[in-house]
């Protein structure tokens, strides 16, 4: 199906009333969020308030838009037999129907995605997937920031507060240093340093956030990142010599971490070669260098006096 100029008239007229009808609205509906914010700052929850003005905001930006938007639609209208008579869409206009086009998903305006459809079937569905996508830039720079999903700045806030009080006749302003009041949710932005991990050779790698109290300094741990300004900061480095000594040992084994120098001397007694244990089977041939060693004497239970009575008595009787 191809352009049709007078289709495309009806959709932006239509547009245009709908937008008149919006505004109508919406401004309506901003007078009464601006008494019901004057109360909230009467009872002094600015917090509650701040976050109806956000909306407030919003709103007047939508309202903003429309307008120029309806001016958009008022020039391509007019231009409608210039359109229909080219081929590719005139220089001039570009930024009008790129306009148009991009905030047909943005815009509570029904009739601007029929308009939409008209320009899909002029230039084609490149042409209106680039405008959707604002590449090139052709789309007014208003229209987006209006249309932007970031939170408004805290100064506007604070302005539109101090209207809202000053048309209930509220006593409140804004603080003094309003600059250094946070905004009530912050997001992290892309490329924002987020938990790093500090890891060396040889050390436990451990999560470092922004802001956090770190754990108590070890000083077994090495390459751990303390952020600045903590409350614990890690303690001097220094060579860590950790000595294992072993009596009649020919060499001693040392070990070298990275921290403060704790010297350790630990002595172990040396402990004798295993025994190889007897054949367990019957028959079988024993090697006479692997036969164990006789157990030692068992203790003599009796005293030294009862032993010498004893052998007394024997060398007694071989005399007899």
């Amino acid at each position: 199906m191809g352009f049709d100029q007078n289709k495309t008239k009806i959709h932006l007229k239509t547009a245009v009333i709908r937008m008149q009808m919006l505004k109508q609205k919406k401004d309506a509906q901003n007078k009464a969020a601006k008494q019901e914010v004057a109360q909230l700052l009467r009872v002094g929850k600015d917090e509650l308030a701040r976050i109806k003005c956000e909306n407030i905001v919003r709103q007047d930006y939508l309202i903003d838009a429309l307008e120029i938007l309806e001016s958009f639609c008022e020039l391509v209208t007019a231009r409608l037999p210039l359109i229909a008579s080219q081929r590719e869409c005139p220089p001039e206009l570009m930024e009008s129907i790129c306009s148009l086009i991009y905030s047909a998903t943005h815009a509570e305006v029904p009739e601007l995605l029929e308009v939409k459809k008209d320009f899909a079937s002029k230039y084609g569905k490149q042409f209106v997937e680039d405008a959707v996508n604002n590449r090139g830039n052709r789309v007014n720079q208003r229209i987006t920031i209006k249309f932007s999903v970031q939170t408004p700045p805290l100064q506007l806030l604070f302005q539109y507060l101090e209207s809202a009080a000053k048309a209930d006749g509220v006593d409140w302003h804004a603080p003094a240093d309003s600059a250094a009041i946070p905004d009530l949710i912050q997001f992290p932005q892309p490329g924002a340093a987020g938990p790093s991990v500090a890891v060396e050779t040889g050390a436990i790698p451990m999560l470092s956030f922004p802001g956090q109290f770190p754990p108590p300094p070890n000083p077994f741990l090495a390459g751990v990142a303390y952020p600045p300004g903590a409350m614990f900061q890690p303690p001097a480095q220094g060579p860590i010599n950790l000595t294992l000594q072993f009596p009649g040992s020919p060499a001693t084994a040392t070990a070298t971490a990275t921290g403060p120098s704790v010297p350790v001397q630990t002595s172990l007694q040396a402990i004798p070669p295993p025994v190889p244990a007897a054949p367990a089977f019957p028959g079988t041939p024993v090697d006479p260098t692997n036969v164990p060693p006789p157990p030692p004497p068992a203790p003599d239970a009796m005293g030294s006096s009862q032993y010498d009575a004893l052998a007394a008595r024997f060398e007694a009787f071989k005399k007899r």
